[in-house]
């Protein structure tokens, strides 16, 4: 038979036609050897011709004889079913030589494939570093590889959906295969290859591509995740600034993108060492990570503290509004989570509630609108009168309370209050003084309850009586008011009744003047006092109190 060699693998058909006759030949002649020693027939023709045996029949009368014979063809053919043997080993000789053919076939089938899987082709279904290399030879794969080195490109994958792209090109790769293809044909499951054609296969082969490090690494510093303008810091986990359903809630980690910049280097390199063709730089821990997350306990830990604290309220009652609630919302503004998740008060928060608060509601010593007995819209400036928050006290109290986290209701800290809260601070029962109509008037529910001529200070000497928002802050009878003339003398005038609203200036009587009202203040005014009938002084004095307000003002703006 003809040896199949790598070079010489396939069959020849008229060989192997000439092989199986003769196997079959050799084959027939054993089967015919054993049908004759068990075919009767043959048995009975043998023994006629046997002389013994011959003998033996002839003392046998022929008619017996001729039974004997019938009988045993009769038998013969009961045997045989009455057939001609010969057609079944005939078919029996065909089965065999169909078998064999089959069987050469297949050999042949099989050593055709091991021997161009072992030194010919890639098996179907095969990649090679990625490159797809099924059913080529080693040369063509060797092509197909160096093309897809020379075209190396490496996709960077960075956060927030960002990529960016090194061509090979720009820092000198080249393929250099040497005879790594060659051994990784060899390699194939040769022997199995009728199951591993059906298989996906990827060969990786390292070391096919060499390049300048030097300039990968200059190239590296041109990426945008190395710009350290572009870069996101993380943040831990913290805790809502608001609340939702009544609670604070813990506010995820965010994931930043302030690259390692040692971390980029040395994946970049990795992947390139291996030319892969993307690398993630979150997989290779290239950023820095929130060092607390969501689920820490250090999260749970604060989340517990915040909401311990803004449970509390505190209700400022405000007189004659609506009072003012500090809820969960504002006291949370108050309190500080540091990166690290420990909650503490922040004082800075607490004395910025506190400047506002008191921003909004204040009102002493600013110029207010003020709306006069006679309906009209005049300019009331400065003057104690108004609401003023003792801001330091305030801060302090609310610091204090915060600690103890129970709910509290009360006043804010007043230095100076007035009647009200709501739009008419100076409530329903006040003093008007009317510098232009030298006129003073006690209004009550909004009507003139009482009103009377009056002389304020001398402006033609600066006296004048100061405009503003007062209270009468004193009642007294049978005073003795004292102080200097311009001149520099001593005066002392007894007086009867006295209201004074402004340090040194007040409503009493001045029995010495026979006039009131005009412009007797300008040249003849007092020192700053309001200076009223004795009659008159003496009604307004039992119709005030203590704390009612006096609104001092010029009714134009002419100035006089």
């Amino acid at each position: 038979m003809r040896e199949i060699t790598p070079d010489n693998y396939k069959p020849d058909e008229e060989e192997i036609v000439e092989e199986v006759e003769e196997a079959f030949e050799e084959e027939l002649e054993n089967e015919e050897t054993s049908d004759h020693a068990d075919d009767p027939v043959e048995d009975e023709i043998e023994s006629a011709e046997d002389p013994e045996e011959t003998s033996e029949a002839a003392d046998v009368p022929s008619d017996e004889a001729t039974e004997i014979d019938e009988t045993a063809v009769e038998t013969a053919d009961e045997d045989g079913d009455g057939s001609d043997p010969l057609p079944d080993v005939k078919k029996k000789k065909k089965g065999l030589i169909a078998l064999l053919v089959t069987a050469i076939v297949v050999v042949g089938v099989y050593l055709t494939g091991f021997i161009i899987f072992q030194t010919a082709l890639f098996m179907p279904k095969t990649t090679m570093n990625q490159v797809d290399v099924s059913m080529k030879t080693d040369k063509d794969a060797e092509a197909l590889l160096t093309s897809d080195v020379e075209s190396y490109a490496l996709t960077i994958e960075e956060r927030n959906d960002q990529t960016e792209v090194l061509k090979g090109v720009d820092f000198g790769v080249q393929a250099k295969l040497d005879d790594k293809v060659k051994t990784a044909l060899a390699s194939q499951k040769s022997g199995l290859w009728f199951v591993e054609v059906f298989k996906d296969k990827e060969i990786h082969v390292d070391d096919i591509a060499v390049y300048d490090v030097d300039a990968l690494n200059e190239v590296i510093p041109t990426l945008n995740c190395l710009d350290e303008s572009q870069m996101i810091p993380s943040e831990n986990a913290t805790i809502s600034e608001t609340m939702t359903d009544g609670a604070f809630t813990i506010v995820d980690e965010v994931y930043g993108t302030e690259a390692i910049p040692d971390n980029v280097y040395a994946a970049i390199n990795e992947a390139v060492a291996g030319m892969e063709p993307s690398v993630n730089l979150a997989d290779k821990g290239c950023y820095y990570d929130p060092e607390l997350k969501a689920d820490s306990p250090e999260a749970q830990a604060a989340l517990e503290e915040v909401n311990d604290i803004a449970c509390m309220t505190i209700t400022y009652e405000m007189a004659g509004t609506d009072p003012y609630l500090i809820d969960g919302n504002v006291i949370r503004q108050w309190i500080d989570v540091s990166d690290d998740l420990e909650v503490t008060f922040d004082e800075e928060y607490v004395t910025d509630f506190v400047d506002a608060f008191a921003e909004e509601y204040d009102t002493s010593f600013t110029e207010r609108e003020f709306v006069n007995h006679a309906g009209e819209t005049v300019t009331v400036p400065g003057g104690y009168f108004g609401w003023q928050l003792d801001k330091k006290a305030e801060e302090e109290l609310l610091l204090e309370e915060l600690e103890e986290k129970e709910d509290v209701t009360r006043e804010p800290c007043w230095k100076h209050t007035a009647i009200s809260l709501g739009e008419h601070e100076y409530g329903d029962k006040y003093v008007e003084v009317d510098l232009t109509r030298q006129t003073v008037y006690l209004m009550e529910d909004g009507e003139v309850a009482w009103e009377s001529p009056c002389v304020t200070g001398k402006t033609s000497r600066r006296h004048g009586t100061t405009p503003g928002m007062y209270s009468i802050y004193i009642k007294q009878r049978n005073r003795t008011l004292n102080g200097r003339n311009d001149d520099g003398s001593e005066y002392h005038s007894p007086v009867a009744y006295w209201m004074p609203f402004n340090g040194g200036q007040g409503l009493h009587d001045a029995r010495w003047r026979g006039k009131f009202g005009g412009s007797i203040y300008v040249y003849s005014g007092s020192h700053g006092c309001v200076n009223l009938p004795t009659s008159a002084a003496a009604e307004l004095y039992d119709m005030v109190e203590v704390g009612t307000p006096v609104i001092v003002y010029w009714s134009n703006t002419e100035e006089d």
